[in-house]
């Protein structure tokens, strides 16, 4: 991309594919053992949004802070793309784990009986 805009939209696109893959592989195998197979997607699509949120505003950010030094484009695509995807997923998992798909009271109660 020559532009962080682009490379923006790009991420988006990309990011917002990924969460679909993400609720079903994560409601299906990794949260699965705690019994929230069935996640609220309210809460899910909220965590998207955050995920959207963090990964462009990292990517936009670096984007032009690399780009105002004179780093390359390939540099600064790749660099800033994989320092936001790793602290949107960082964020995303303690999300899911912690309220998309936390056990509800009743499901936590019936685990401890």
């Amino acid at each position: 991309p020559r532009t962080v805009l682009t490379l923006v939209v790009y991420n988006s696109v990309a990011v917002a594919a990924s969460l679909v893959m993400s609720y079903f592989g994560n409601s299906r195998w990794t949260f699965r053992s705690q019994g929230t197979a069935k996640a609220p997607w309210g809460r899910f699509v909220a965590q998207g949004l955050v995920n959207v949120a963090i990964n462009n505003g990292a990517v936009a950010g670096l984007g032009m802070i690399w780009l105002a030094r004179g780093a390359t484009a390939a540099f600064w695509a790749i660099a800033s793309k994989a320092l936001a995807a790793a602290l949107a997923s960082l964020v995303s998992f303690n999300l899911m784990r912690h309220w998309v798909f936390r056990p509800s009271r009743q499901q936590a109660s019936e685990g401890q009986a």
